[in-house]
């Protein structure tokens, strides 16, 4: 969240988070559990007893050149919508070449209705691994399907240059194309420092809309836990929260 997916330091949690594409994993970790919650934008007036808010847990296994990524979320909005979503991730390590499949499936609905929605998407990701920087490209919405034949996807890519740690920590950069919109070109900017193996700060900035995150890190044993804030000029901050086991 604090490096809005611009970071993949291979000895931090970035490649891991279980909602990440696979082919964004490059570690020596056989397995990984995660979890957060988020807490998005400041309470409306009409509206302060009720909240935009987001559950997710999932984990992946890596074993030999396969890594394989599950996640579920939930997300509620006001206590009027909500909706599930399950991301299914695979990708296969040749060398300094990551390519893997992913998919995704989300439930929706209106909480005082039976009528549910159901969607489908189904993407590709690739990433470049060198010494110094890793290049990546992915398009989650590829392939798109959906019970509401008046909603389409929109086709996003996402490049990015993500540099490995250095001295002065890590930083990313992060294009991300959506042609269907009027402003179709978005970036992200991200630096991630480590004090030490048990804290480490993060930063990122993004355009259209602009958004501030920061956030801090700290693993004190086989848990990674972590605090961010993010500010949406116009919708005020998110707070949200993640601990992950890796082994």
């Amino acid at each position: 969240m604090s490096t809005q997916g611009a970071v993949l330091g291979s000895d931090g949690p970035q490649g891991r988070e279980a909602w990440s594409p696979a082919a964004f994993y490059r570690d020596s970790l056989r397995l990984g559990i995660s979890s957060y919650a988020t807490l998005f934008y400041d309470a409306m007036d009409n509206l302060r007893d009720k909240h935009l808010t987001r559950l997710a847990v999932g984990g992946f296994l890596s074993w030999d050149r396969l890594v394989v990524k599950c996640a579920h979320s939930y997300f509620n909005a006001l206590e009027i919508f909500f909706e599930h979503s399950f991301f299914l991730s695979a990708a296969y390590n040749l060398n300094r070449l990551h390519a893997g499949v992913d998919l995704r499936y989300f439930r929706s609905g209106i909480t005082i209705s039976n009528e549910r929605v159901n969607s489908y998407q189904g993407g590709l990701s690739v990433v470049i691994f060198t010494r110094h920087v890793s290049l990546s490209l992915s398009s989650p919405s590829l392939i798109y399907t959906s019970d509401d034949t008046h909603h389409k996807a929109s086709r996003v890519i996402k490049a990015g240059i993500h540099s490995s740690p250095n001295v002065f920590g890590s930083q990313g950069i992060i294009f991300e194309i959506e042609p269907q919109i009027d402003r179709p070109v978005r970036m992200t900017i991200a630096q991630e420092y480590s004090f030490s193996s048990q804290v480490s700060i993060s930063f990122a900035v993004s355009g259209n809309p602009t958004q501030i995150s920061l956030g801090i890190t700290v693993t004190p044993g086989i848990l990674t836990s972590a605090v961010s804030l993010v500010n949406h000029t116009e919708l005020g901050w998110s707070k949200g929260v993640a601990v992950d086991y890796y082994r």
